[in-house]
């Protein structure tokens, strides 16, 4: 788990769905689906408990309406369950705020969503540190030592402590070796910080022109929530919730960089709660109410704008035309994508493994996806048997960030081929992949691509894997099958 970054709540239920409900694309993005729905009535829940069922109407009608709430209810990714989790810890916490006396539901509800968050994404660990320092800053009840509650929130984050403990573990470990996975992430510029908070954290997705216009509306009506609600603590909170947050995420970048939309798509909870809010903080609520319709109806556009881009990769494709070739082979990119086409297989054929040869370029020191390392060589395939690997019908598959003919049209191989719309590029003939072996190191089904020249970076990459793989299967011979 050391160098798996993602904690394993999202992925365990997943198992267990799909051992439920079968592998089908629609089942598989149904857990997400259900937690989209379920953030809209926690989001509706606790503003309405807050600032009253209009303002909670109007949030449950902006998230519902988002394109970036609708971008990450469509993946079968965590994201969109680590939003529920965390907003059922800020809205449980934030009811702590309000509250003169202690209430055990309110801290059941901060430390349970913060305990899921935790298992959910590596991220979520900076949201008990942010909610527990907006509390302390912005109600003296929770200054600790002095305050005539600071042992509510002590013993709170202690259960946290607790709970987590495990994963948060496993983190300490992880900032001491590489980032294989997530080396990738640019570290933030402190100038651009502005522009990642419009477009990651009001809702839209990737706004620009027009599509700028509802992000705008929202920070308007925070700043009109805070100037004209200063005196509410719950304001306050929320609001250095929203600066805290961002601030932790920015040092933690400083040393490996972690910000992307997706990882803080919790801050979002912020903004659309102030945003909320000023409906119940201004005397002039009607200018709020048709600023909140408004942005309602860009959001609306914008999702429909949003739509027709949603990213789809079609594994079926690929999978069925190669399962029907007696002997094919697929190119991908990386280990983990030999890992993902094995697992579209098990998804579209039902079987352990795919009936056709699976081959994967390797890039020395790209830093991404190295959880699959040492997953992915298949022991089926040797490039090295020119005569099996000539007669063969070759493919190759492509997806984000994972282009195998672009790698190899970089250092001047196969510029013959080009990729189609829909990424899977063949019948190429076999002897194309054959050619490769005079120019870069292959073993297995893994060619380790390189800069013309610089043959021994690749050969040095090679052993390095070699040696990790070594290391995998004497500790865990499960985790490693090359």
């Amino acid at each position: 788990m050391v160098r798996e970054t993602t904690p394993p709540l999202f992925y365990s239920i997943l198992h267990g769905w799909i051992a439920a409900f079968g592998w089908a694309p629609v089942t598989v993005r149904l857990p997400s689906i259900i937690a989209s729905l379920a953030a809209i009535a926690i989001v509706f829940a606790g503003v309405r408990r807050q600032f009253g069922t209009k303002a909670a109407a109007f949030a449950a009608v902006l998230l519902a309406l988002s394109p970036q709430q609708l971008l990450f209810a469509h993946q079968v990714r965590a994201y969109i369950l680590l939003f529920a989790a965390v907003a059922i810890s800020y809205y449980g916490i934030l009811a702590v705020a309000r509250e003169e006396r202690r209430s055990l539901k309110a801290w059941g509800y901060y430390v349970s969503g913060a305990i899921a968050a935790v298992y959910l994404h590596t991220t979520a660990c900076l949201w008990p540190l942010s909610a527990s320092l907006a509390l302390i800053l912005t109600d003296r009840r929770f200054l600790p030592l002095k305050g005539a509650r600071w042992i509510e929130l002590a013993l709170a984050n202690a259960a946290i402590l607790v709970a987590g403990g495990w994963w948060l573990t496993i983190v300490v470990m992880q900032t001491r070796i590489l980032a294989g996975n997530i080396g990738w992430i640019a570290p933030p510029a402190f100038s651009q910080l502005p522009a990642f908070l419009l477009r990651a954290t009001l809702l839209e997705w990737e706004p620009a022109g027009f599509r700028l216009i509802a992000p705008l509306i929202l920070v308007a009506l925070c700043v009109h929530a805070v100037v004209a609600g200063w005196e509410d603590r719950r304001v306050r909170f929320t609001l250095a919730c929203y600066v805290i947050a961002t601030a932790l995420f920015f040092a933690v970048s400083l040393r490996q960089p972690i910000m992307l939309d997706r990882t803080v798509i919790w801050l979002t909870l912020f903004p659309l709660t102030l945003a909320a809010a000023s409906l119940r903080t201004t005397k002039h609520a009607v200018f709020s109410t048709v600023a909140l319709v408004v942005a309602a109806l860009l959001l609306a556009w914008g999702t429909g704008q949003t739509i027709p881009k949603l990213q789809k990769e079609d594994w079926r494709r690929p999978v069925r035309i190669a399962s029907s070739k007696a002997n094919a082979i697929v190119l991908v990119d990386g280990e983990a994508m030999v890992a993902a086409m094995t697992m579209a297989c098990r998804s579209e054929l039902g079987t352990a493994s795919c009936p056709f040869r699976i081959a994967a370029t390797m890039i020395p020191g790209k830093m991404m996806d190295r959880w699959a390392d040492c997953y992915g060589s298949d022991p089926r395939l040797r490039l090295e048997d020119a005569a099996s690997v000539a007669s063969s019908s070759l493919y190759t598959y492509s997806r984000w960030a994972h282009d195998p003919l672009d790698e190899l049209h970089q250092r001047g191989a196969w510029g013959a081929f080009v990729n189609n719309p829909q990424s899977f590029v063949g019948p190429i003939p076999g002897s194309s992949l054959t050619a490769l072996a005079t120019r870069f190191p292959m073993e297995g089904g893994l060619i380790w691509l390189h800069p013309a020249g610089r043959r021994r970076e690749a050969e040095a990459a090679q052993r390095a894997r070699a040696e990790t793989c070594s290391v995998l299967a004497r500790d865990w011979p499960a985790a490693s099958s090359g």
